[in-house]
């Protein structure tokens, strides 16, 4: 108990401001791009076990995507079975889930294998509002054949569905102890202001981090300030500005460290882009000495489909700009990516260095991603990642293979399970082999819910997708319906629907050729309902 007693405080200590990365597969190549906002995440229990307990399994998901398996319309992980190291017996961590009618995860129960036997490891057991939002996490550990508290989660609401506050409880001599807390505001447009973290020190709370942020009138994110709290008062960290133009594209982005009490410039990044919003160059300079000096340059190209076509990375030497990496891309009818080979300049040409291959089913579901190294002209087989899927799009079975010796043999990577056709995915870090169970008993509960009357937002399909995707959702009354797309910055993108509409399930296009490349979220508003989802725009 006093190790993961350890382990949660390093974990809270860690919190805080998280970059959201690209999830999926370790590319070989240098995709350099101005970086994404820092975003507040909603912390569980779950990315207590994801981030420091287990440490070989990590959910990369987007902030906001809690809990896996929640809120899916089709079909639910049953159990989950992966093997972190070599694929042996007792190699193997489990994953059962229970469900309500809803769809909400209620309980998680993880077991190891241990001589050939499953036994019990940790449990979550939450509880939900009316509108879906987690209310209480409790975590257990089991401990000498009886479950045993270990800590608690507790979050509170706006009538906007926005989190206001989330309390962390740890068990102690039987009974709870405060531990940590946050506290959000929000502006009227759903737009996040304020991030407040405490922790719980001789009987009261006291500062640990606050973040500010200020949006101009199309919601875009201006301006984004890091403080500490240091000897009884708030003390500057650092400071993010961006600029947009009038279609909302990010134009600069300017990155500030607090010294001496002054703010002195860091970086900054400095986008264009073509009439489909897609980015054409994207030019980074560091500041030494007062002045701006280059540093790295990408420039961009596309097909007539909006597809990445290439992708050129420079360096900034001697005075001039010199070739470093370039991607080349081709896709099928379908705009999956098929290759992407990536190239070194060797200050004369460029010279092949590795080449990603991908295969497809019929469906669309990725059956294989090989990745290949240039030797002597020839092309070597490095690693590949094999897939299996079900009839109803669900990855059943998932392997990391190198190749060692004119032979394929298991190891460690970084494994992407996708299910629902696409619209759901959990992603397991360096493991070896990934198998996973479903059921659908919770989908039919889910439809006869519906027909009697409730709200849905369903997950767009397909997702990933490249550029038209459909989103659908449920009304049970008449009224207004709003449906918007944001970035990850929290800036609006398009309206999808804004009109009143009589109850009723609908079906809702949305057009990406004018956007970039990206994860994006679509926000439905109806009824006092609100609900958001995230999906991934590809090309």
């Amino acid at each position: 108990m006093r190790k993961l007693f350890q382990c949660l405080t390093i974990f809270f200590c860690l919190t805080g401001m998280i970059i959201p990365q690209n999830s999926g597969e370790k590319t070989l190549s240098r995709m350099a791009r101005p970086p994404q906002q820092p975003v507040m995440q909603k912390m569980t229990l779950r990315t207590v076990q994801q981030r420091v307990l287990l440490n070989n399994f990590k959910e990369q998901l987007p902030p906001g995507q809690v809990l896996p398996g929640k809120n899916m319309k089709f079909h639910k992980l049953d159990t989950t079975i992966y093997h972190p190291q070599q694929v042996t017996v007792d190699d193997s961590i489990k994953y059962n889930y229970t469900y309500d009618d809803s769809g909400n995860v209620l309980t998680l129960n993880s077991q190891i294998k241990m001589n050939g036997i499953w036994l019990n490891s940790e449990r979550e057991t939450e509880t939900y509002d009316m509108n879906g939002n987690l209310l209480t996490d409790l975590w257990e550990v089991w401990n000498n054949g009886v479950w045993e508290s270990f800590a608690r989660f507790t979050y509170t609401y706006d009538n906007k569905n926005n989190m206001l506050t989330q309390l962390a409880d740890v068990w102690m001599n039987q009974t709870w102890v405060n531990y940590w807390r946050v506290t959000n505001t929000y502006d009227a447009n759903g737009n996040q202001l304020t991030y407040l973290s405490e922790e719980f020190q001789n009987g009261t709370w006291t500062n640990l981090n606050r973040y500010t942020m200020t949006y101009d009138n199309n919601n875009n994110m201006l301006t984004y300030l890091s403080e500490e709290f240091m000897n009884g008062a708030w003390s500057n960290l650092n400071r993010y500005t961006m600029t947009y133009d009038n279609d909302k594209n990010m134009l600069t982005y300017l990155s500030e460290e607090w010294q001496n009490g002054t703010w002195v410039n860091l970086y900054r990044y400095t986008m264009t882009y073509d009439n489909h919003h897609n980015m054409l160059t994207s030019i980074m300079e560091e500041s030494q000495n007062g002045s701006w000096v280059n540093r790295t340059r990408d420039t961009y190209t596309y097909d007539v489909n909006n597809n990445l076509d290439t992708y050129l990375s420079e360096d900034w030497q001697n005075g001039a700009w010199m070739n470093y990496s370039r991607d080349k891309f081709t896709y099928d009818a379908k705009g999956n990516m098929l290759t992407d080979t990536w190239e070194l300049w060797n200050n004369t040409a460029w010279m092949s260095f590795a080449k990603n291959t991908r295969t497809y089913d019929i469906s669309g579901n990725m059956l294989s991603s090989l990745w290949e190294t240039m030797n002597e002209g020839v092309w070597v087989k490095y690693n590949v990642f094999n897939y299996i899927f079900d009839a109803n799009g669900n990855a059943t079975h998932g392997e990391f293979l190198v190749w060692q010796n004119g032979a394929w043999a298991a190891s460690k990577g970084n494994i992407v399970m996708y299910y629902n056709n696409g619209n759901e995915y959990m992603s397991f870090q360096d493991v070896s082999v990934v198998n996973i169970e479903y059921h659908s008993q919770v989908a039919g509960l889910m439809a006869e819910k519906m027909a009697v009357g409730s709200f849905s937002l369903g997950q767009n399909y397909p997702n990933p997708f490249n550029p038209v995707t459909t989103i659908s959702y449920s009304v049970p009354k008449d009224g207004n319906v709003k449906l918007v797309i944001y970035d990850l910055l929290g800036s609006e993108v398009m309206v999808l629907e804004n009109a009143n509409k009589t109850a009723g399930s609908y079906k809702v296009q949305f057009n990406a050729g004018a956007i970039p490349s990206g994860i994006y979220f679509y926000r439905l508003e109806a009824g006092g309902f609100t609900a958001v989802k995230k999906l991934i725009l590809l090309k």
